[in-house]
């Protein structure tokens, strides 16, 4: 089926391509051979897009979907523009993507989240909701003196980040204990915001089950501004990540004076073989503005238990910090 428009509630193809156009599938497309998407088109698959053969992405072209699954042991994904989830505050509607063979993200494509996430505050934060992933590397701001848990996995990440803003009810400069892994306490000088109202949007959720992955371009779910980044969980069936590509969950950079927002969660897991270039690059940068917490990157090679974890800043790190996060983590959860 070659298109040039197309709007459904659910569409079936034996194949589909769509060249210089836009096509809107509310609910769920299936296609039984190849999808290739170009010429700066744009595909909206909605609920749910699963194809049997290989999906092509062009140059400036976009995939927006939820669930997108690739199928097939020789099945291929190559994004050379630009996939994403639409804006969103629940989880079913951020990217669960499943490709059973090859996906390949070249140089100038990207899977992207950056600035997906329309969550407000965390449901037990009453009207007011704390800005960071965790200060103190994933853990709600506590108070003085006791022990404030993490936000979510840190091995298996599965959260949307949080708004922001650019002014607001602040309290700085006060200093809070966190637990890390409940393993870890570490000191550590945050900012706890208490923030009633949203200007800026968080990291989304990209969360993909993958034979291999072959990374040259980005995959990123960043937040804007002084929100939160989000999340980037990779699952890996066995094979390799190649390339020197780029995975980021930090935040945007702006003049804002009040920008906070800490840098989100990547993980990358099941994998037979690591680039050094991937772990180099992985990125979970706090706001610039005002040296936000940084996030966390976790790799766990094949079946291993146990793995390792980065938390790596751009921002001057206090020699404390770097010592409690020596040595490789077991638990599965905060």
């Amino acid at each position: 089926m070659s298109l040039s428009t197309l709007r459904a509630d659910d569409a079936t193809a034996s194949y589909m391509k769509l060249n210089g156009t836009q096509a809107t599938v509310t609910k769920s497309m299936v296609i039984g051979g190849d999808l290739d998407v170009l010429m700066t088109s744009k595909l909206y698959s909605g609920e749910s897009l699963v194809t049997s053969g290989n999906v092509y992405v062009d140059k400036d072209s976009m995939i927006e979907g939820a669930k997108v699954t690739v199928q097939g042991l020789s099945g291929r994904m190559t994004i050379a523009g630009s996939l994403t989830h639409k804006q969103t505050n629940t989880k079913s509607q951020s990217l669960d993507l499943t490709v059973v063979g090859r996906l390949v993200v070249p140089l100038g494509g990207v899977i992207t989240a950056d600035g997906k996430s329309t969550l407000e505050r965390h449901s037990s934060l009453s009207s007011t909701y704390r800005m960071s992933w965790g200060y103190c590397l994933g853990g709600y701001a506590g108070d003085p003196g006791t022990g404030a848990p993490c936000r979510g996995s840190v091995d298996n990440p599965d959260e949307l980040g949080y708004g922001g803003i650019s002014s607001g009810n602040i309290e700085t400069s006060r200093s809070y204990r966190c637990g890390y892994l409940n393993r870890y306490t570490c000191y550590y000088k945050c900012s706890d915001m208490v923030v009633t109202s949203s200007s800026y949007r968080g990291g989304g959720r990209i969360k993909a089950t993958v034979g291999t992955l072959s990374l040259d371009g980005r995959i990123e779910a960043r937040g804007i501004c002084s929100a939160t980044g989000g999340t980037v969980n990779i699952q890996v069936s066995g094979g390799p990540v190649t390339g020197n590509g780029t995975i980021d969950v930090g935040v945007t950079s702006c003049s804002a004076s009040k920008a906070m927002g800490s840098g989100g969660r990547v993980a990358i897991s099941g994998f037979t073989f690591i680039s050094t270039s991937i772990l180099k690059n992985a990125r979970a940068d706090g706001s610039l503005a005002s040296k936000g917490p940084a996030g966390t990157t976790f790799y766990r090679y094949g079946p291993s238990v146990t793995g390792s974890i980065i938390v790596r800043s751009i921002f001057p790190v206090s020699s404390s910090l770097k010592t409690c996060l020596t040595g490789n983590i077991l638990r599965r959860a905060c």
